[in-house]
């Protein structure tokens, strides 16, 4: 017997994406039927939801302003002048602003996520189940983490109203939306499921 073989028989058999659509639709059947009890996926959501403060609301909305002010005033006297100088064809002109912007955005949550995992936390590379350990929905979220859920729900906050209004209308602008609801979406539970 060959090592490849040892190693095939140690793995369980993927489920194809029609049989994991199959279970998927399967289990919303359940919790929706669940729910009706007053016991599933939509109490529990609730209860989630109910969990956050009118402050943590308005400060993530206060932080979309400001990401958007900061957007407005980076690109009318950093990046549309150096569009300007660099002389970039003018059908990148509209767009290298708002990349330009994003590409900053990311490249400082990247690094301050660096300074904190690596400064604060991180036994979450050294051990990562102790995440999960003494684990209960009521426990306060670490400072540094609290922070960077509000930078990145306000961003997408903000990109919501930059794709509307901001941006140049592109052909995926729609799906652009559609992600940064989602992006919301998750960015909002894993923060509230602490």
């Amino acid at each position: 017997m060959s090592t490849n073989d040892k190693i095939e028989e140690n793995w369980p058999e993927i489920p194809g994406y029609w049989e994991v659509t199959q279970t998927a639709i399967r289990l919303v059947k359940h919790e929706m039927n669940r729910d009706s009890n007053g016991n599933g996926i939509i109490s529990e959501i609730g209860h989630f939801c109910s969990r956050t403060t009118t402050s943590e609301i308005c400060i993530v909305l206060l932080g979309a302003v400001i990401f958007t002010i900061g957007r407005f005033l980076t690109s009318k006297y950093i990046f549309i002048p150096l569009v300007r100088r660099v002389q970039i064809a003018k059908r990148d002109e509209s767009k290298m602003p708002e990349s330009a912007y994003k590409s900053l955005f990311y490249t400082s949550i990247w690094f301050l996520m660096l300074y904190i995992i690596f400064g604060h936390h991180e036994y979450i590379f050294r051990d990562p189940v102790s995440c999960f350990k003494g684990w209960n929905p009521n426990v306060d979220v670490p400072f540094g983490i609290c922070l960077v859920y509000t930078l990145q729900a306000s961003f997408y906050m903000h990109s919501v109203f930059a794709t509307l209004y901001m941006d140049t209308w592109r052909k995926d602008s729609y799906m652009m939306l559609i992600h940064h609801f989602l992006t919301l979406s998750l960015i909002g539970f894993s923060y509230l499921s602490r």
